[in-house]
């Protein structure tokens, strides 16, 4: 009888082993396909993310509304268009692997990553429409500033000193009146620098910027410097002579914009150059995971 009795007992808990088993799996599918679905909805596109959750059970956290260990792959949806007059515009998301722990569930709508690892790889073509976006600023006042005259014309003869000269070339053009209005200041500045090709040199960690098909080159290091994307220039000439600071202070305003893309509570860890582009790993506390896929799916 005890036999029996030891018998049943012991069918009874395989049936409940695989009662929670088959809970465990479906489970995952429906919370993975949940979050899956939650960011393809931020990040506007139709392309979907995958979701896996590791070895800890599932059933534990869902009751807790606190999932441990979540790994998400989103797929690339960058698009580049360009307008009429040639500026790029980018919307979408290099693809990414993201590995959270602690993902809170408290707010399906807003589930929040405590800690998170994120890794991406930005391409040559992305880059490049970034720079070649900031290149249409030159002729705003913080970079052509001290190209201007006090009624915000533009100084050609002052452009072309800032754009030719060394500090001993005694060659440089002479003060003149030649001015232009304020109206042509960036269209003047935009035909005349170009950035049409970006390349990489993994050996030497560096990023090659071709100006006007080859008129210049300019030659930058990226690094990660307090959780931001910064970059340090190598070589800039033109003809021979300095490039102008105000080209190099936009471009690196470009990549400052790219780190201000990500969610706020996300920092640039590490830089790395490759053949492809350029890696990113980003690490965060307490991130709003709907933000990250909004902010970044937006127009730029």
């Amino acid at each position: 009888m005890s036999n029996k009795k030891l018998t049943i007992s012991f069918s009874i808990l395989i049936a409940l082993i695989i009662l929670l088993l088959a809970a465990e799996g479906g489970l995952r599918m429906y919370v993975g396909k949940q979050i899956a679905e939650q960011l393809q909805t931020n990040a506007r596109t139709d392309k979907k993310a995958t979701v896996s959750f590791g070895t800890h059970p599932l059933l534990l956290g869902v009751v807790k509304k606190n999932i441990s260990n979540v790994t998400i792959n989103t797929p690339a949806t960058v698009q580049i268009d360009h307008t009429t007059d040639g500026t790029p515009t980018i919307s979408g998301v290099p693809e990414a692997t993201l590995n959270v722990r602690d993902l809170s569930r408290e707010d399906p709508q807003h589930p929040i990553a405590g800690t998170i690892d994120l890794n991406t790889t930005l391409s040559k073509e992305f880059m490049l429409a970034i720079i070649q976006q900031q290149v249409t600023h030159l002729g705003d006042p913080q970079y052509a500033g001290n190209n201007t005259t006090d009624d915000g014309r533009l100084d050609v003869d002052a452009l072309a000193r800032n754009l030719f000269k060394k500090d001993s070339d005694a060659n440089a053009p002479a003060p003149g009146n030649s001015v232009l209005n304020g109206a042509g200041i960036g269209e003047l500045i935009k035909n005349f620098i170009q950035v049409t090709n970006l390349d990489t040199d993994p050996a030497t960690g560096t990023l090659h910027i071709e100006i006007s098909n080859g008129l210049a080159k300019l030659v930058v290091e990226p690094q990660a410097k307090d959780g931001k994307l910064v970059v340090t220039a190598k070589n800039t000439d033109i003809f021979g002579h300095e490039l102008p600071a105000f080209v190099s202070t936009a471009l690196n305003d470009g990549f400052a914009k790219l780190s201000d893309s990500f969610e706020q509570n996300l920092r640039i860890e590490q830089v790395e150059v490759v053949e492809e582009g350029m890696k990113l790993h980003l690490v965060g506390e307490n991130v709003d995971l709907s933000r990250y896929d909004t902010a970044q799916a937006q127009e730029r």
